[in-house]
């Protein structure tokens, strides 16, 4: 006999003491699995036979089995099963954790059962407690019935016993790469077909009339599937049609298919099942009406066979008709299944009479995206990592898939309205307020020392005095807290040159890099300005739609610390408008499929509020030795026509001069009015609608800022990247001729990075980009004569690494802040980050660096 036991289960070994129970589970299953009540015994009191703690182990044992079950991890039962009090509370944990409930009977004869008792190292349980126990076994199948444990194998002397492990119905968590997920068709199959065409899918017919077997052959897009959210059935024109497509899309191994509420109402009908005949089943009928009788046993089998809901890509995408809470995935019941179907209401009812449904999705706080459908919207809903795409085609509305892993959506509209829905698409439901933002931000937000996880692997503990440093500058001085959905991070410099008057050189650069095992890298020059954030939305209705904005422009410039690039606030309102209307002229909003584009740049000339080193630092230093160095020069002038000996002295007062003389001249290039014409350069593409595009190839990105860069050629450039191989010195030596040609120039350096980002050891990442100055910029930041040998020892000693180890985490939390808002999680958890990164930046690092 074989013995099916899914992958999480609560597995019950019933059976008197002597029947082999322990022997079997340690045959089985693997040792972690087994929950032995005598096991328990002897750790609590030495003693197997002991009753005096009895009760103490049974409270221990079922501690240790709900601790297994709610972390989903399979638990075998050898314990004393044979009354209903023993079975009670491992039946209601079966059920808080929807743990599968099987039970193993084991039937020997009494004699079997004594002889192995008296010969137990751990004490005979005596004669009358094993006739006691036999005298329970005549009603114990029909009792663990009644119970429940409706899963039940019989264990006799003479069995020749097998235990085979299968997967969850619901696990399919094998099964990865790109899905297009189909929200409710009801019955729409012309709809359908248009939906997967525009999808990239080919659909022709193969046969004439609908029959068992294939009736159409779909050719998908290479690594694409299809995922359907169930209620295939009902309301429309065509609910044969649908299932037969999609019952051979299925079967060729292209779908995967969950039921909906509408489907199992069919399948009852179809078994004979006493169901009303309203809600739209009327139609279906009616179109199976004549049908051939395999087609609908094929249904059947179809229909019964799905599974409630299944997990995807490794658990990261869960797909349930209605929906379904986290304590819920990949565990089966009736309780799962019919929150699968139907979702959760509140009791109440609408004034249409429908019942009042309970939003599950505002509470989710799970990792795995769950994708689902059920409630009709007028367009796809968001909340949390939930996302329901029932856009009520059959009532008028559109057909919608939702992209995996891009998030992209994809809709078209139906040929007319279907149905009359008994609530209008457009009702004010529970579902308006998506990514609601709370205006006031507090420290209840992150609380006090919070913890941020990043998904390259980062925890971030936020320090209550961090908290509250950033909470007075986010009051003070940043954008509209809407706008903030990232803040890049500061760019590393290179360990230090050993070159003589040299601090820093592209070669540490080089060498950072080769020793992350890279190949090829990008080099681009750094202009002069401010670096800055745009957020841009197409119109109004998408700043309203994606960031809660009305009334308040179409985005913001602000810089990497989130104040305002503009303190004119209109001038960047036009600019932002003629930004808007020159990438719908050159058509980019369709190229890049997005109604809203985040980029990284450049803003030249300077903005007021950026860092002026050469004033707030060194200025009074220029001034002073513009003063005094021709006071000292005149004086030994004079000293030396008297015969005194201050060669050396005045030798080193004109080298200081020279230097501050180059220092002023670096100071009037890079130092440009405050006021004139803006230029924006374009570094990166951080993010479009359902895409982050941070870590991208280089070239890639290049492609990117190009097309983005043509909506405005007269004030947007995309910076020219060169690409280097590392082990070609002919590329390394251009690149550092050219470095080098670029010093007294309008320019502060070149910028050095990866040609594609990757991580270092599988988590930790490297520097995404490496600043490397020229010579006479770094006069800005170290002072006029930083580079003779006696100051280069100094800075030479730079302690980088607290600086680089807070770029990097400065740059995930980027990533993940923005990841969370391409992903459309709350506000909350977007602000974590942004709270995180906030944080980092008033950490005290040397700004020279």
């Amino acid at each position: 006999m074989e013995i099916k036991i899914p992958d999480f289960a609560l597995v019950l070994l019933v059976g008197p003491s002597g029947s082999g129970k322990s022997h079997f589970a340690a045959n089985h299953f693997p040792t972690n699995q087994i929950i032995s009540q005598q096991q328990f015994q002897l750790m609590l009191a030495d003693d197997g036979q002991d009753p005096v703690l009895h009760d103490e182990v049974i409270k221990l044992m079922h501690q240790t089995i709900e601790l297994r079950l709610k972390y989903k991890k399979t638990c075998v039962i050898d314990a004393e099963l044979l009354s209903q009090e023993s079975r009670k509370e491992l039946r209601r944990l079966s059920r808080k954790y929807h743990a599968k409930a099987v039970s193993i009977i084991f039937r020997v004869s009494a004699q079997v059962c004594l002889d192995r008792n008296a010969q137990r190292s751990d004490g005979d349980p005596g004669s009358q407690l094993v006739k006691n126990q036999f005298g329970r076994m005549d009603r114990i199948a029909k009792d663990l019935e009644e119970e429940g444990f409706k899963s039940q194998y019989t264990v006799t002397e003479s069995d020749e016993t097998s235990v085979r492990r299968t997967r969850m119905r619901s696990d399919f968590r094998d099964q990865t790469g790109d899905f297009d997920i189909i929200g409710d068709v009801h019955g729409c199959f012309d709809e359908l077909v248009l939906l997967l065409e525009e999808l990239g899918y080919a659909v022709s017919s193969v046969a004439s009339r609908l029959e068992e077997g294939p009736n159409f052959k779909v050719t998908a897009p290479k690594n694409r599937r299809i995922v359907f959210v169930g209620d295939l059935c009902d309301r429309g024109p065509d609910s044969p049609r649908v299932l037969r497509l999609v019952m051979d899309l299925v079967n060729a191994g292209l779908a995967f298919c969950v039921p909906g509420n509408h489907d199992d109402k069919l399948l009852r009908m179809l078994n004979g099942n006493k169901v009303q005949l309203r809600h739209g089943l009327e139609k279906t009928m009616a179109q199976l009406e004549g049908a051939d009788p395999r087609f609908l046993e094929e249904i059947k089998q179809f229909i019964g066979g799905l599974s409630s809901h299944i997990e995807l890509d490794g658990g990261a995408l869960v797909v349930a008709h209605a929906g379904l809470k986290e304590s819920m995935h990949g565990r089966s019941s009736g309780e799962v299944h019919a929150f699968c179907l139907y979702g959760e209401t509140t009791g109440e009812t609408d004034e249409f009479g429908l019942p009042v449904r309970h939003n599950w999705a505002g509470e989710y706080e799970g990792k795995a995206l769950v994708v689902y459908g059920h409630t009709p919207i007028p367009e796809p809903i968001w909340q949390k990592n939930t996302v329901n795409i029932d856009t009520g085609c059959v009532f008028g509305g559109m057909l919608t898939a939702l992209r995996y892993p891009t998030r992209e959506i994809v809709s078209v509209k139906p040929k007319e309205m279907h149905s009359q829905p008994l609530r209008p698409l457009h009702w004010n439901n529970q579902f308006t307020a998506v990514q609601k933002i709370d205006p006031s931000i507090s420290m209840d937000l992150v609380g006090p020392r919070a913890l941020v996880s990043t998904r390259h692997g980062y925890h971030l503990t936020l320090q209550p005095q961090q908290v509250a440093t950033v909470l007075q500058m986010m009051a003070l001085e940043v954008v509209r807290r809407e706008w903030l959905i990232y803040l890049p991070a500061p760019v590393s410099a290179p360990t230090s040159s050993q070159l003589p008057g040299t601090l820093e050189h592209p070669a540490q650069a080089f060498d950072y890099y080769r020793k992350k095992n890279l190949v090829q890298l990008a080099t681009w020059a750094i202009p002069v300005g401010t670096s800055v954030v745009v957020v841009l939305c197409r119109n109004e209705a998408a700043a309203k739609k994606r960031f809660m904005v009305e009334n308040d422009g179409l985005g913001s410039i602000h810089t990497r610390t989130g104040r305002p690039y503009f303190s004119n606030l209109e001038a960047e309102r036009q600019l932002l408008q003629k930004l808007a209307k020159g990438l719908e002229l050159m058509e980019v909003w369709d190229q890049l499929k997005t109604d809203w584009i985040c980029l990284e740049a450049i803003a030249s000339p300077l903005s007021d509020f950026a860092p002026d080193f050469a004033q707030l630092v060194y200025g009074p230093v220029s001034e002073t030795a513009n003063k005094a160095l021709p006071i000292a020069l005149d004086a030994v002038t004079r000293a030396q026509s008297r015969g005194v000996e201050l060669s050396e002295t005045a030798s080193w007062l004109q080298n200081q001069q020279a230097a501050v003389e180059a220092f002023d001249s670096v100071r009037t290039k890079v130092e440009e009015p405050r006021s004139g014409k803006l230029t924006l350069h374009l570094t990166r593409l951080v993010a479009t609608e359902g895409q982050v595009h941070l870590e991208k190839p280089a070239l890639v990105m290049q492609e990117l800022l190009r097309i983005v860069a043509s909506a405005a050629p007269n004030w947007m450039v995309a910076v020219e990247r060169r690409w280097i191989e590392l082990d070609s010195e002919a590329d390394l030596r251009e690149v550092t001729a050219w470095w080098e040609s670029l010093s007294g120039q309008s320019v502060t350096g070149i910028a050095v990075e990866p040609s594609t980002l990757v991580n270092e050891k599988g988590t930790e990442l490297m520097q995404p980009m490496i600043k490397v100055r020229t010579r006479e910029y770094l006069r800005l930041i170290y002072g006029p004569a930083y580079d003779v040998p006696e100051s280069l020892v100094v800075w030479r000693d730079r302690n980088l690494r607290l600086q680089r180890e807070t770029a990097v985490r400065q740059y995930s939390l980027g990533v993940e802040a923005i990841s969370r808002f391409v992903e459309r999680q709350s506000w909350e958890q977007v602000y974590q980050c942004i709270f995180a990164r906030l944080g980092l930046e008033i950490m005290g690092i040397d700004i020279r660096l």
